[in-house]
């Protein structure tokens, strides 16, 4: 088809080394023979038949030959035009159709040029895209979870009449310290948003007790459990170092354990280990809920995974917490994957960290 024939002719052209690296060159070559064809053929008809050339057979030979010059220059011409319709083309369906480029970027001369940074820019821009998204679900999901916390206590206070002072002032420590963690997450996502890719993110790399920051975990989110008569079992009796930021690491651990509680059966247990081997911290997260097919142990883990469900009692699941909290993982260098034998058979998250020099 048309287009492809005027790929062949920019690929044509593009092939001597003299046209290789300048468009405007290609252009003026090509108009050079367009302008000297009716020439060069008038003359070799003449030198070929000398005896019955007439003036008014140069004139017909002269039109015929400018005219098809002219008809091939322009089809060449417009051949040449490719790239840049290719380009265009290509923008407009980015546009339309959020369809990425696929560009040539293997040509060196003008047009060449343009494709490839007009390749570089848009996948660029999707990408950053795609981060903002990141972003949003960031903000969405992990924000929402001790303003939660922080509803179900007050819930919780409001209805039981009973509750001692001493019972109060518990309660109003755990909403503190869960408004506390909310400010350095938000601090935390703005210093993200300032670089505009979750990729940048920017640790503050300390070296912290992993006990105490399951420990905290599990106490946050304990009235969660505590709705589903869940028994979250760990042995926080061994203290464990690792060189992580604090807050993104403390919001993995209770997506993780969150998670859990979402998918858990009513009246189960919650298994949580933590041990060192090789050099490497390890934690699992075991539960005995929804579990998944062994298949999804990777897809779970995409961003807006199609493999997300409902929890035990209809909490809902954004499709981002095991996503984002693999991002952080990865930017600590370490490891975060997910195991189960099928549905309703469970399922285990691990955990594994680098532990510090």
């Amino acid at each position: 088809n048309a287009p492809n024939q005027m790929n062949y002719i920019y690929k044509l052209l593009s092939r001597p080394k003299f046209l290789a690296k300048s468009y405007t060159f290609k252009f003026l070559f090509v108009a050079f023979l367009g302008i000297h064809i009716p020439l060069l053929g008038l003359i070799g008809f003449i030198l070929i038949h000398p005896d019955v050339i007439t003036p008014g057979m140069v004139f017909i030979i002269t039109l015929v030959l400018t005219l098809g010059a002219t008809a091939a220059t322009l089809f060449v011409l417009n051949g040449l035009l490719s790239p840049l319709q290719l380009t265009r083309t290509s923008l407009e369906l980015y546009l339309s159709e959020r369809k990425l480029p696929d560009l040539p970027l293997h040509y060196y001369d003008e047009a060449g040029i343009l494709m490839s940074k007009v390749q570089q820019t848009v996948t660029s821009l999707d990408n950053l895209l795609e981060e903002k998204k990141d972003l949003i679900g960031l903000l969405s999901h992990d924000l929402r979870a001790p303003l939660a916390s922080i509803q179900l206590l007050c819930d919780s206070m409001a209805r039981d009449e009973s509750m001692t002072l001493a019972e109060s002032r518990e309660y109003a420590a755990q909403m503190s310290q869960s408004a506390k963690e909310q400010l350095l997450l938000f601090q935390k996502i703005l210093d993200i948003l300032k670089n505009d890719r979750i990729e940048h993110i920017h640790l503050n790399l300390k070296q912290s007790d992993f006990t105490e920051v399951i420990v905290a975990a599990i106490h946050e989110l304990k009235p969660f459990a505590d709705r589903k008569s869940l028994k979250i079992d760990f042995d926080n009796t061994t203290s464990f170092d690792v060189l992580a930021d604090h807050t993104l690491i403390a919001q993995v651990v209770k997506n993780l354990l969150s998670n859990a509680i979402k998918f858990s059966k009513p009246h189960t247990r919650i298994n949580i280990q933590l041990w060192e081997d090789e050099g490497q911290l390890n934690m699992a997260v075991q539960d005995l809920g929804l579990g998944f097919p062994p298949s999804d142990s990777e897809k779970i883990f995409q961003r807006f995974t199609t493999a997300s469900k409902l929890g035990t009692e209809g909490e809902q699941s954004t499709g981002m917490g095991l996503y984002l909290s693999k991002r952080i993982v990865d930017a600590h260098r370490g490891h975060l994957t997910a195991f189960s034998e099928g549905t309703d058979r469970g399922s285990t998250f691990n955990l594994q960290f680098p532990k510090p020099a």
